[in-house]
């Protein structure tokens, strides 16, 4: 082999392999996040996806009942977001075992001068007296009194006095407004045996839909829309159950023990539990664990109209100043949204 033959070089220079790690180190920067961001904002529009679906069919499965039905939101104990999603239903009013039930009361004032209506016999109102067996009432169920005229609500746990629904708080619970006064509702009459019936609030039902991948409902930044504008369920709220009729419509809320009535739109908001916090440390370009979740893009509001019990979803609005401003997409998409 002739000494003098020569061989092409292969392989990298050093400078060669230094300006292809600069630009590895380039697009890692620049992507990476970028995928990360976008990884984020699919776990959270498909954890949205789902519960719109659950919210739908538990919309689906009362149309056409008597009995009204919905889905109940069950935070984790001691935090202001829900994992799990039930469904929700209302049991069949009850009106007396065998016989028909019947009580007696007084007319009488609470501890703040408000009228009542004291049952007196056969002794509280979740009893059936002599026919035998118990029926659960707790504040906040509603009671209607020879199957005619208003409900009145259950404002003691032992069951034994009543209200107007005029608001105002029993025992600690803020119960439902209807806008009940002793002008336009008249009182069952004092002293004379009435039939009654017991509607009682929701009960959970069937398989829950758990969220996974770190995706919640904030139950602290959801709310309703109410005469003073959007209602954020607060923190600490306690379970809640949105319950529609037979038309598919909105009817009523239970937060906790409260019963309310909404008048307008249903906001969840869906997003990463660890924004879901109390008090998160303030919003920064650079940490995308602090601020509120709906200041972030990659969370999504859900909206459930108040007509037709139809829901919607839309993303956040993105640089939000206001959990209002964030709302701006998901009001669009609806019908009646209480602006």
């Amino acid at each position: 082999m002739s000494p003098n033959l020569s061989y092409r070089r292969r392989g990298m220079t050093l400078v060669e392999l230094m300006v292809v790690v600069a630009i590895i180190g380039i697009l890692s920067v620049v992507v990476l996040p970028l995928l990360a961001s976008s990884s984020e904002g699919r776990k959270t529009r498909e954890a949205a996806r789902s519960v719109v679906s659950y919210v739908a069919r538990s919309q689906n499965r009362v149309l056409g009942r008597t009995e009204w039905g919905g889905f109940w939101l069950a935070p984790v104990a001691g935090t202001n977001y829900a994992l799990d999603l039930f469904l929700a239903d209302v049991p069949a009013v009850y009106q007396g075992d065998n016989l028909p039930t019947t009580v007696t009361g007084s007319s009488a004032t609470d501890a703040n001068g408000n009228p009542v209506f004291v049952i007196t016999s056969p002794g509280t109102i979740a009893t059936t007296g002599s026919i035998g067996g118990m029926v659960t009432g707790s504040i906040g169920d509603l009671v209607r009194f020879d199957a005619t005229g208003p409900w009145y609500v259950l404002s003691s746990s032992a069951g034994t006095t009543i209200a107007l629904r005029a608001g105002g708080t029993f025992s600690g619970v803020v119960v439902e407004n209807a806008n009940q006064t002793t002008l336009n509702t008249p009182w069952p009459t004092a002293k004379v045996a009435h039939t009654y019936e017991l509607m009682r609030q929701p009960i959970r039902s069937g398989s829950p839909l758990t969220l996974a991948d770190g995706r919640c409902v904030d139950v602290a930044q959801s709310g309703y829309v109410s005469a003073s504008g959007f209602t954020p369920f607060g923190n600490n709220p306690g379970s809640i159950a949105v319950l529609f009729d037979g038309t598919g419509r909105l009817r009523q809320m239970i937060v906790g023990a409260s019963r309310i009535t909404p008048t307008g739109a249903i906001f969840l908001l869906v997003g990463r539990a660890d924004r879901a916090v109390s008090s998160p440390a303030s919003y920064s370009v650079s940490d995308d664990s602090t601020g509120y979740n709906w200041q972030y893009a990659d969370s999504y509001w859900i909206g459930i109209d108040p007509l037709t019990g139809v829901t919607k979803v839309a993303e956040c609005t993105p640089n939000a100043g206001t959990v209002l401003d964030s709302q701006t997409y998901i009001r669009s998409e609806l019908l009646a949204t209480g602006r």
